[in-house]
């Protein structure tokens, strides 16, 4: 029944603006629907993205802490605590020296 087109912006513009006010009508709402429902997912990465962003610089700073507080612990020991790979302790440790 659908079919996938490819439109650019320019020849989208160009039938909205050509065809009648009835039909225009349905054409900006489903243009502005999808144009909205982009908007939204852009927001949603965004978000998603600044989250797993904050979640890294917590979890860095809890290794930091760890480290620092307790130097005699082994990295499984901090990585466990910390709920991160042993991997993400030691490149914390090689920052530090």
């Amino acid at each position: 029944m659908f079919k996938n087109t490819a439109i650019g912006s320019e020849q989208l513009e160009n039938i909205v603006t050509t065809i009648n006010q009835p039909l225009k009508e349905f054409t900006m709402s489903t243009y502005d629907l999808l144009i909205e429902k982009g908007e939204q997912l852009g927001i949603e990465k965004g978000i998603e993205k600044g989250i797993s962003i904050e979640n890294i610089r917590k979890t860095r700073q809890v290794v930091l802490n760890l480290v620092t507080k307790f130097p005699t612990l082994s990295n499984a020991d901090i990585a466990q605590l910390a709920e991160a790979t042993t991997d993400f302790v030691a490149q914390i440790k090689s920052e530090l020296n």
